[in-house]
């Protein structure tokens, strides 16, 4: 009785495999930067003083889209 093989290489092409590594570097960046822009609209006056922002500004960064850098 014969067992048959069982092959464990690579389930995706390379190239595919370098798109999904892109597409998921991508994805890791935009939600990088919805969290900051979300905690940007939260600071308050004080705090966006010290970063030299003015509310108008911090208004507008966090109003951007997660998919513009």
């Amino acid at each position: 009785m014969r067992s048959a093989a069982i092959r464990l290489g690579p389930a995706i092409p390379a190239r595919s495999a370098t798109l999904v590594a892109l597409a998921r570097t991508w994805f890791a960046r935009a939600a990088a930067r919805r969290r900051q822009r979300l905690d940007l609209a939260q600071l308050d006056a004080r705090l966006l003083r010290d970063i030299g922002l003015t509310r108008e500004q911090a208004g507008a960064e966090a109003a951007k889209g997660f998919w513009r850098a």
